[in-house]
């Protein structure tokens, strides 16, 4: 077993006999060996389920994402198990050292320091949640062969008291495994998945390990015979939670357990919030012996205060807190006949104090567009009314009523000023969405389950069609860019090889005109047939040694060998172009005089007048002005790289291309594109994702929105698409830095957070500091 001994052979501390030691010793190996079967198929199910997820992937940069959590388990992968049964055996020494409870985990009394009175941060109450359900989850399957094991080993280590953990019992597994991942840096919703892994493949099978290790000790005499009866182990809901019924499931017992723990924790601290603010408590300003209402009796209440949506003022401004429970005051405090005016609850009083909060920070939001924040913020009243129903709405992110209002508002993130017409399809669906809670929500949360499916099923439709779009003009981009660095990288090569020759204005005619489009065919298809390009270069070579001047008759009987078989070469490549045979014989003959006139440089004086003859003819076809290129995307290329480069011989290929396989790691621009200053500016620049939305402001002041749909990794470019998938701008990052520095563009940086739980973060800041100002929406100013 990796990391740990199967013989651990434990130096007991209590009056244990040798033989004990030598039970408890092949319990240790009982362990390990179950656990070096179920490990390796846990690893490789996680290998497995991420590549099935990075297969579906929605963009490329979360299925890079994925692979690079794939790679870092396969790396740590026998790490993990190493120090994952290093720990397992630390935890079943630690036991038996000692006839105390060492492996209490956690405080059963239920203390806690002043301290611990903090909110839990929600990323980590989610992982603590999954460990819990996994734990009890444990508990509960494996009930029937945990108890005797509990009893036996209580027994043969002396203990009196059974309710601490064993060493191999789920509580311990789950946490051991938990503290082992904490560090490792994986994105939260990866880590629920290897948690999900981990239930299925080692906490839901671990029945065999406890019967190995109940049948080894009942056979060496260890309470050989015990009877018990199967508790059913009720858990009764808290009286506070709004759900009557009991959980079965335990880890939806555990799930509701810390979230309540959660909203009580909230609760401590409302009333020193209030007291810090000098605002008056309604529930605390009860006269004496009056009656509390009940939450029914709140709801009946203030569901007279949920405005139909034909009377709901459009403005965008909520009832704040204050005015919406002195209004509600009032209602309860009215006797009705025989039957005295009641008072505001607690609970319900510190419920409308924090939904005021979140509705606050919903009104400051600057990435959700105004006419769709004014149909959200009347959703106060209900979300209200859900709140008091079920008390588990302020922790839980997937509470269907969260995801709703996460939709609407992020369906609003991309609505520029010219989509915000009262005929946009998407302002529509939010105000009817909206218009039917205001009229149908009474006390069934359920209501909000069926507007959210409703709603994603629309927003569904709509994606699709912008997705479509979106393809298209990214292929289209793409395609556009890849041509633009290949001509690029084509027009390096020549100009590298080029330099400190002097070749005659029909060769760099040819060069430019017709031998680019083999080397640019050659340079698209270098990934399938890198041969191709290797052979268009090593032509090109061979061409340009082939035009000068032979040294001596050596060199020149050379030249006279190999000349041939670069023509041919030079015929096979352009044939490829499917040039035409005429154009290829006539640019051949053009060479052959070149060829002719480099052959005759250097020749005797009884051959002058035939070298004459010759030079004159070559002259004839050799203009000595420069060549006119046809392609004017090349010639604009090699323009760029002479205005930028004018010194030739200094050119730097890999800086200016930045392509090979280091392509990935060459994303600055290179030094003479620097031109820009390095400051936040930039930075929030090279800080942008695909999917991530910017707020463009044109000098007239209007505002427009768009969402990063890709950049490219040599060249910077972004392309930018409206909420329709239809490209609307192309930029490279450091013209965004720039349009950043003037004002005239803002990363929307909060939009990739979902609305709910920003406002429950600034929500939780402003309970705990009530005099700071927490940093609400982005401020584009």
């Amino acid at each position: 077993m990796i990391g740990a001994d199967k013989n651990l052979n434990i130096k007991l501390e209590n009056a244990i006999s040798q033989d004990e030691g030598s039970v408890i010793n092949e319990c240790w190996s009982i362990i390990s060996t179950g656990m070096d079967e179920l490990l390796p198929k846990f690893f490789s199910q996680i290998d497995d389920d991420l590549f099935s997820l990075s297969e579906k992937a929605e963009t490329n940069a979360k299925q890079t994402q994925l692979f690079e959590v794939m790679r870092l388990i396969r790396r740590e992968r026998e790490g993990i198990q190493t120090q994952y049964m290093q720990s397992l055996s630390q935890a079943f020494n630690d036991y038996w050292k000692k006839s105390t409870g060492n492996l209490r985990l956690v405080d059963r009394k239920g203390n806690r320091d002043e301290d611990e009175l903090t909110l839990i941060d929600e990323d980590v109450l989610e992982e603590t949640l999954a460990v819990n359900g996994m734990t009890e989850k444990g508990n509960t399957l494996h009930h029937a062969q945990i108890y005797p094991l509990t009893e036996r080993f209580c027994y043969l280590s002396r203990r009196e008291t059974k309710d601490e953990s064993l060493p191999m019992s789920p509580e311990v597994l789950c946490k051991q495994f938990s503290a082992i991942l904490k560090p490792i840096d994986i994105e939260l919703k990866v880590k629920l998945l290897i948690y999900k892994m981990f239930d299925r493949q080692i906490v839901c099978k671990l029945d065999g390990i406890y019967q190995n290790l109940n049948a080894h000790l009942s056979t060496n005499g260890i309470l050989p015979s015990i009877s018990h009866k199967l508790s059913k182990n009720p858990r009764q809901q808290a009286d506070d939670t709004g759900l009557s019924a009991q959980q079965p499931n335990p880890y939806q017992a555990a799930e509701l357990t810390a979230y309540l723990e959660t909203f009580r924790t909230m609760q401590s601290l409302v009333d020193d919030w209030r007291h810090q603010l000098g605002i008056k408590s309604f529930s605390s300003a009860a006269a004496p012996g009056q009656p509390v209402a009940d939450s029914e009796q709140v709801i009946s209440a203030i569901s007279r205060l949920q405005q139909p949506p034909e009377e709901a003022s459009l403005s965008g401004s909520p009832l704040s807190a204050e005015s919406l429970k002195q209004r509600l005051a009032q209602q309860l405090g009215d006797a009705q006949g025989n039957h005295p005016g009641k008072a505001m609850g607690r609970p319900e009083e510190d419920i409308i104090d924090m939904v005021g909060l979140m509705f606050d920070y919903i009104l400051d939001d600057k990435n959700i567009p105004s006419p769709i924040k004014c149909l959200i913020v009347r959703l106060q009243i209900p979300i209200i009314k859900v709140a008091i129903l079920d008390k588990t709405f302020f922790a839980r992110k997937t509470h269907a009523s969260r995801i709703l209002l996460n939709d609407l508002a992020q369906a609003g993130v991309g609505l520029s000023d010219e989509d915000l017409s009262a005929d946009n399809p998407i302002r529509q669906k939010v105000e009817e969405i909206v218009n039917k809670i205001l009229n149908a929500f009474n006390r069934d949360v359920g209501l909000f389950d069926e507007l959210l499916s409703d709603f994603s099923a629309f927003m569904e439709k709509e994606s699709k069609r912008s997705m479509l779009a979106e393809s298209r003009t990214l292929q289209t981009s793409q395609s556009k860019e890849k041509v633009w660095l290949s001509k690029k990288a084509v027009a390096l090569e020549i100009s590298s090889r080029l330099q400190n020759t002097d070749t005659p204005a029909a060769f760099r005619t040819f060069i430019y005109n017709d031998w680019k489009d083999v080397m640019f065919l050659a340079y698209l298809r270098r990934d399938k047939n890198p041969e191709e390009w290797k052979r268009s270069l090593e032509t090109l070579d061979k061409l340009v040694w082939s035009l000068t001047p032979p040294a001596n008759t050596q060199e020149r009987a050379n030249l006279i060998r190999e000349i041939p078989l670069i023509m041919r070469a030079i015929r096979n490549g352009l044939e490829s172009t499917s040039l035409d045979a005429h154009q290829i014989d006539s640019t051949l003959k053009d060479l052959q005089v070149c060829h002719i006139s480099t052959l005759h440089s250097r020749v005797s004086t009884k051959h002058s007048e035939a070298s004459g003859k010759l030079k004159r003819d070559a002259e004839a076809i050799l203009p000595t002005n420069d060549v006119t290129i046809k392609d004017a995307e090349l010639a604009e290329v090699i323009l760029e790289i002479k205005s930028h480069l004018p010194d030739i011989h200094n050119i730097d290929i890999e800086e200016v291309t930045m392509g090979g396989e280091n392509a990935a790691e060459k994303k600055a621009a290179p030094s003479w594109l620097r031109d820009f200053a390095q400051d936040e500016h930039t930075d929030a620049a090279n800080r942008l994702k695909v999917g991530d939305w910017i707020e463009f402001i044109n000098e007239d002041g209007h505002l427009w929105r768009a969402k990063l749909a890709w950049q490219s990794p040599a060249t910077s470019l972004c392309v930018f698409v409206n909420r329709r998938g239809v490209k609307i701008l192309e930029l490279r990052l450091n013209d965004l830095a720039v349009r950043m520095r003037q004002g005239r563009a803002n990363a929307m940086e909060a939009a990739s957070v979902p609305l709910m739980d920003r406002a429950v973060s600034f929500l939780t800041k402003s309970l705990q500091n009530p005099f700071a100002k927490p940093a609400q929406a982005p401020n584009f100013a």
